[in-house]
């Protein structure tokens, strides 16, 4: 590993964190804002304690990668002795000999990139547009009610969190041995990162899942994105196919697709569980006074 190659990697993942932080904490605070004075039913979890949501993130991230990882490991797809086994290609230069410690900062790092973003700054925006759209398309305060209410608030995070899915899909095109069903899992990814930071109202949670599924993929030894990021994990290449993903790596699997399902009806379940917070609507209590 070229140590100046590694401390280039570093500082550009910390500097564009940096670059991005204060512009994304600033269209959060403006949609959660948004979102309080204009929805109907907001879900308590947007007053939840950060680390909550933090560590929230980092078990289902956990558990979604065992979801992913344990049935081709217990098929065999990842033992050198299976007819089929191909090794992974050389893992990225810049990382192949890093220390655990410095793969997992790296990590952090990537991942909180591109929270702030996609979810932060892109998914952020995009929602104030829609939500902006609503209340100019819904005509009266009586209607606007029902279409902020509880389940339009959802459709419109849902919403939000689909169009950034398919331009973070998008981006992972060139990646090396990139395919269809692993774009297609890259943008299910997207969606469930999105709809966590829509229910948190900031991007802590959809960060820590981001984080825990990266760190444990690329410290096993497997592909992350097509991209293999160490040589000391557990796994040094697979029989391809839909079990294992291949070259691309897990989350080209069906596995990964299961645990993309999962963690969406994980996520949707547990808003639908949770009691929301009534907002006040003060532009419609002035209507009514009228």
């Amino acid at each position: 590993m070229s140590e100046s190659g590694a401390q280039a990697v570093f500082a550009y993942y910390i500097g564009s964190t940096a670059l991005l932080l204060v512009p994304g904490i600033a269209v959060m605070l403006w949609l959660r804002r948004l979102v309080r004075r204009s929805v109907a039913q907001v879900p308590a979890s947007i007053n939840r304690l950060w680390a909550a949501k933090v560590v929230f993130g980092i078990v289902l991230g956990q558990l979604m990668d065992l979801i992913a990882v344990l049935p081709p490991w217990i098929c065999g797809a990842y033992s050198p002795g299976r007819p089929g086994w191909e090794p992974f290609g050389p893992a990225w230069e810049v990382t192949a000999r890093m220390h655990s410690l410095s793969l997992t900062s790296l990590m952090m790092f990537q991942s909180a990139y591109e929270e702030l973003l996609f979810r932060a700054i892109a998914m952020g925006l995009f929602a104030i547009l829609l939500l902006w759209l609503t209340r100019l398309l819904s005509g009266d305060a009586r209607r606007e009610e029902r279409w902020l209410g509880r389940r339009g608030w959802l459709a419109i995070g849902f919403a939000a969190s689909a169009v950034v899915a398919g331009a973070f899909a998008y981006i992972h095109g060139n990646n090396p041995e990139a395919t269809p069903l692993g774009l297609l899992n890259i943008a299910l990814a997207g969606i469930l990162l999105g709809l966590i930071a829509w229910l948190d109202g900031d991007i802590w949670g959809a960060w820590a899942l981001h984080f825990s599924w990266n760190a444990m993929i690329a410290m096993s030894g497997l592909p992350l994105s097509g991209i293999r990021m160490w040589d000391n994990g557990i796994a040094s290449g697979a029989v391809p196919g839909l079990l294992s993903g291949g070259q691309f790596g897990p989350e080209a699997s069906l596995p990964a697709t299961i645990a993309m399902l999962a963690g969406l009806a994980v996520v949707i379940t547990l808003w639908r569980t949770t009691p929301g917070r009534l907002a006040r609507f003060p532009h419609m209590e002035k209507a009514s006074v009228d």
